[in-house]
């Protein structure tokens, strides 16, 4: 991929060339929009999706509330706290058989403490009310109930985000849901997305709220992806997936122009994002927590003909001009190399 690419070249522009098919394509077959590819990806890497079922994301389907729980109490790195959750009784229609029984009673049992913005574990009472000294993630509807199926609404979803990110409701405001969704506007968590309170919401928004979450402050003023592990790696471009480690012990691996790390969710191959540049955060084992795309942008060209010392030429027709100090990487390396040094690799027919 070409970042940040017009039709000059830039001094700081990246060169990559890739194998055939996987610029930009989504690891789940039924996605297409590069937005939704990239946002879907994210959460694939981080765990928090998986697939709807043959590969599948299904990005126009309406969300429950028992999978916005789901999706949030791993967003939040909590998973491995489910199962000590599944065997509790909080709901009466969230019974032992339901799938997402500990997702739930660990997302009501998740406090946001009014005092500091910050979230712990606590209990709260069977039937979802707010308890003191804090707010849960999500609470019931009264009688005991949390309707599991219930479709979510944008405003819901906006106000669990909120809390996740560590505000109280006195950062927030008294006034539900229009305070809620000013302080989203605020921060930029409802970047991209229309702001229609009561919809249902898709999959695909879902993922683009998540993935503007990683980006937003925190009550405390962090940067939220910062919470999730021990390191920030910024400027790292990925460079291919499902790869092996630099010693060979293992494949599933990430290259990237930092390094080689595994991801610390296991069977995931987010290829939407490679070739972008960002922010690779990691956690103490040095494993892949989460990857936050900048705004950079890029460009994907298969060459017509063979590189040339100071352009390439697509089969769109166009023809790029190329400054020599452009950094030039290979999925097979994590060290680049300046342009003039690498060009002659480029044949025709690479994608770059």
């Amino acid at each position: 991929m070409i970042h940040a690419l017009l039709a000059a070249a830039l001094a700081a522009g990246l060169v990559i060339p890739l194998p055939a098919g996987a610029a930009g394509a989504s690891s789940f077959q039924d996605v297409s929009d590069p937005a939704t590819a990239v946002n879907a990806d994210i959460l694939r890497l981080m765990g928090v999706v998986s697939g709807a079922g043959g590969n599948t994301f299904r990005p126009n389907d309406k969300l429950t509330r028992a999978q916005f729980c789901t999706m949030a109490v791993n967003f939040m790195g909590l998973g491995d706290q489910v199962v000590l959750h599944s065997t509790r009784t909080i709901f009466t229609d969230v019974p032992s058989s339901h799938w997402a029984r500990g997702y739930i009673n660990l997302a009501a049992s998740t406090m946001v403490d009014p005092g500091s913005g910050s979230t712990s574990g606590g209990s709260s009472s069977g039937e979802g009310t707010t308890p003191s000294p804090g707010t849960p993630l999500i609470a019931g509807v009264g009688d005991g109930r949390f309707l599991p199926e219930q479709e979510l609404s944008f405003a819901q979803a906006v106000t669990i985000l909120i809390r996740v990110l560590g505000y109280s409701s006195q950062q927030a405001g008294a006034v539900w849901p229009q305070s809620y969704m000013n302080l989203a506007g605020s921060i930029g968590l409802t970047e991209g997305l229309p702001a229609d309170y009561n919809r249902p919401l898709t999959r695909a928004q879902a993922a683009q709220l998540f993935v503007n979450a990683l980006s937003c402050k925190t009550g405390e003023g962090k940067d939220y992806y910062t919470t999730l592990g021990s390191e920030s790696k910024r400027d790292t471009v990925l460079l291919a997936v499902n790869t092996q480690t630099d010693d060979g012990s293992a494949m599933g691996a990430v290259r990237t122009s930092e390094g080689t790390y595994l991801p610390d969710a296991e069977d995931v191959a987010p290829t939407a994002l490679v070739g972008r540049r960002g922010v690779l955060v990691l956690n103490d084992q040095s494993e892949i927590v989460t990857f936050v795309p900048d705004d950079s942008s890029a460009t994907t060209i298969t060459l017509s003909g063979d590189a040339q010392p100071s352009y390439v030429k697509g089969s769109n027709g166009s023809q790029y001009t190329m400054s020599g100090d452009t950094i030039l990487y290979t999925a097979a390396a994590s060290e680049g190399k300046p342009y003039v040094q690498g060009y002659t690799d480029l044949k025709s027919g690479t994608q770059i």
